[in-house]
């Protein structure tokens, strides 16, 4: 990780041997908690529940035209209780590294400078000066991704980088004032070979893992966990650590939840992407509940939901494991088809499980994932006459038009407050039957 000037090109496990580097790092420990500009914007009182985590990412690169540019300060954090810095990359030797340097200590447009000289520039820094503004909201960095996993099965392996990657990532929370660690490896005992070209990114380094991954992954959550304890008793407070979990039974089998969920202060259910463009069927992509009508034969994608990853957890480990710490992710954004034709065996639900063209769609990043920002949905509307649906069954809204041919997926006002409901064990009924952690989103932009 390059933490602005002072860590260019080198490790956090390096030891310092300047005493005018370790002076500089002490000063900023002290600014991160005291001296950053205070806000003089007045911020409505918080209207967060305590009992629930209401978590979001923030990608690095929404500072950037493709995601129009949206900064930290755009943010609304007294909504928010976790905001994750999304990603930081971690290499075989379990050295923590700055995927965007520019983005996230550099440009003078973001944080508090008005100079890439200064270590204040850049989204990190940003993330600092939001949470000032909203104290109710902790911030934290999220390691791995899609396409920045690739070294966590090396990583995971040895002990002693195990061990090394957990003392740079929890030094980096310490060093900057962050509160929480997030590892978003994705996913243990996964064989994903790179795709840069179809993820649109310039770095995919797929994800070549194996079975050994399962236990590893186990004793990594241990390894940061106590990593973190070690800077947590040294700044007297207490560092969380979290992990996104898989939204397929089968992934989610590899790992140990009744160890890890021990460990970790929450986990969350990465509960998107379950049906898309790769599929020659349209589907939810973000299910509350399965809709049975969908041919169980050539439509596999369609038995995946919420619920049927949360009825895993419960019928593998009843309440064995803590409830409270699952949170359930929602979807503001799109995935859809084109050429869609209204042969769906649902009559309640047009162009729902129909046939449709695979990779149909071109997003605005150049994929053809059909993957749009929630508040492009209008733009959508009105260009390829779409009528808002709402799948009663599954408590999910999508996007839709006969005529056009075109299907979008995507949550909505109503299908988050179903998945508040479910959350809350309410108008919903959860497998546990009682309250869960709260909800996830991907991602602020």
């Amino acid at each position: 990780m390059q933490l602005g000037k002072f860590f260019t090109k080198k490790s956090l496990i390096s030891k310092v041997s300047s005493i005018a580097v370790a002076i500089v790092m002490v000063a900023n420990i002290v600014l991160a908690n005291v001296y950053l500009p205070a806000t003089t914007k007045k911020v409505e009182a918080a209207t967060i529940n305590p009992q629930y985590r209401n978590v979001m990412y923030y990608g690095e690169w929404s500072i950037y035209a493709g995601q129009k540019n949206f900064t930290p300060n755009k943010i609304p954090g007294n909504y928010i209780t976790h905001l994750n810095f999304a990603f930081m990359d971690v290499d075989e030797n379990g050295k923590v590294v700055s995927c965007d340097t520019w983005a996230d200590f550099e440009n003078p447009n973001v944080g508090y400078s008005t100079t890439s000289d200064s270590v204040w520039a850049g989204v990190a820094p940003a993330m600092i000066q939001l949470r000032n503004e909203y104290p109710n909201m902790k911030i934290g960095f999220s390691v791995g991704g899609w396409t920045r996993s690739g070294d966590f099965p090396k990583v995971a392996a040895s002990e002693t980088k195990r061990k090394a990657f957990a003392e740079n990532i929890a030094r980096a929370a310490h060093l900057y004032g962050y509160d929480f660690v997030d590892i978003d490896w994705e996913y243990p005992t996964a064989d994903r070979d790179p795709d840069p070209t179809g993820n649109g990114v310039q770095v995919d380094k797929g994800c070549k893992g194996s079975s050994a991954d399962t236990k590893n992954f186990t004793y990594l959550m241990q390894d940061l966990r106590d990593a973190l304890d070690r800077y947590g008793a040294m700044d007297n407070k207490h560092y969380e650590l979290s992990v996104a979990m898989s939204a397929s039974p089968s992934m989610m089998e590899k790992i140990e939840y009744d160890k890890v969920l021990n460990i970790v202060d929450f986990a969350n259910m990465m509960t998107y992407d379950l049906n898309g463009a790769w599929n020659g069927y349209t589907g939810h992509q973000t299910a509350l509940f399965t809709n049975e009508a969908y041919n169980h034969e050539t439509q596999k994608d369609g038995q995946f939901s919420v619920n049927t990853c949360v009825k895993y957890l419960y019928d593998k480990y009843g309440n064995s494991i803590d409830a409270s710490k699952i949170v359930v992710g929602i979807a503001p954004y799109t995935r859809g088809w084109a050429q869609v034709q209204n042969d769906g065996p649902d009559p309640q639900n047009p162009g729902l499980y129909a046939t449709a063209a695979p990779n149909s769609v071109k997003a605005a990043d150049g994929t053809t994932s059909g993957t749009f920002a929630y508040s492009d949905i209008g733009s959508l509307k009105s260009q390829y006459g779409l009528t808002e649906y709402y799948d009663e069954t599954a408590q999910a809204a999508y996007y839709y038009s006969p005529s056009s041919g075109y299907f979008f997926t995507c949550d909505n006002p109503r299908s988050v407050q179903a998945k508040a409901d479910y959350v809350k064990n309410t108008t919903f009924k959860n497998p546990f039957n009682k309250p869960l952690g709260g909800l996830i989103s991907w991602m602020a932009s």
